[in-house]
């Protein structure tokens, strides 16, 4: 079998308990694989279980052709190709089907533990020890569907929070974090009462959680960006918003420019695009194409940020 003609031929894959034989869809070719067969067999006394074994044709291939070549290698079951070192040899059917096994073995496991009483440390060690590494090698060969992320963090979740199995829990932290939580009204009193968690500067006695915080700082603002609103706040000689990776503050034409001037400044209210007149006097002649591919959006928002290095604008680990 060849994929392109620039590739290699494939003839056979061997495996720990199984062989692979790739051939056209025709007699003569099938023929002439078992007479390979047949006569590794006299050599070795090693013979075939022809009824264990099974045939994967190809999608172009017809009820009729199928049929024939299943006659002619007296082999008549379809597909059983199953698994290799726990990834399935055969991938060509839907995704989420196919990774289904991933999400039973996440199952099966949670199923065994929920009858336990498990202390909130054991729950954490089995989470992070067995069930985080059950598709980690299945994820290094292969991009999982959303849908099964989603059920892994889902199962995981409701292990987690489940405090009297097999009854739902309450889960006492939201997917989604808010600006206005309890913490982080508690972390702005503290340490960025009069600016924001970016601008924030070393605090005296922190705690060691808002050290922590502070640490990734810096390598957080190497791929956010300021988005831009209407009627936003963004100072234009002083916050990141030009779209750059890393993000910066716009190049000014002169060395004395107003030092306040705000993004809004430079928009006209009231089409809600950019004042090509007004760019051209105050920003570096290099910044205004920049600029002028930002989109501006027109709801009345603060504080916004988007992910430089993605094209969604959208965070992900995969992208730091």
């Amino acid at each position: 079998m060849r994929v392109t003609r620039a590739c290699p031929t494939v003839s056979h894959l061997l495996f720990v308990d199984d062989s692979l034989f790739f051939c056209k869809a025709e007699l003569c070719e099938c023929e002439e694989v078992m007479k390979v067969v047949m006569t590794y067999d006299k050599a070795s006394g090693q013979y075939i279980n022809f009824d264990k074994s099974s045939l994967l044709f190809g999608k172009r291939i017809n009820a009729a052709t199928r049929q024939e070549n299943k006659d002619a290698l007296g082999i008549h079951n379809d597909g059983g190709m199953g698994k290799y070192l726990e990834i399935p040899k055969d991938i060509s059917a839907s995704k989420c089907k196919l990774f289904t096994f991933l999400k039973d073995s996440l199952m099966h496991r949670v199923n065994v533990w929920t009858g336990r009483w498990l202390s909130k440390g054991m729950k954490e060690v089995m989470i992070k020890s067995i069930l985080l590494a059950l598709p980690t090698y299945v994820m290094s060969t292969f991009m999982l569907p959303l849908e099964i992320c989603e059920n892994f963090a889902s199962t995981i979740a409701q292990f987690w929070w489940s405090s009297y199995p097999p009854k739902r829990g309450i889960h006492w932290a939201k997917w989604k974090k808010y600006p206005d939580s309890l913490v982080a009204q508690v972390l702005r009193g503290r340490y960025y009462r009069m600016t924001s968690p970016l601008k924030a500067i070393s605090a005296s006695s922190p705690s060691y959680v808002w050290t922590s915080i502070f640490a990734a700082r810096k390598l957080l603002l190497l791929g956010i960006r300021q988005k831009i609103h209407s009627c936003y706040k963004i100072k234009v000689w002083k916050d990141s918003w030009i779209p750059m990776t890393p993000a910066r503050p716009a190049t000014p034409v002169a060395s004395v420019m107003h030092p306040n001037m705000r993004v809004s400044d430079l928009i006209n209210q009231e089409s809600k695009e950019w004042d090509v007149r007004l760019l051209q006097d105050y920003v570096h002649p290099d910044d205004i194409p920049l600029i002028r591919s930002m989109a501006i959006s027109s709801t009345h928002r603060c504080d916004t940020f988007c992910w430089n290095y993605k094209r969604n604008d959208q965070y992900t680990v995969k992208s730091r």
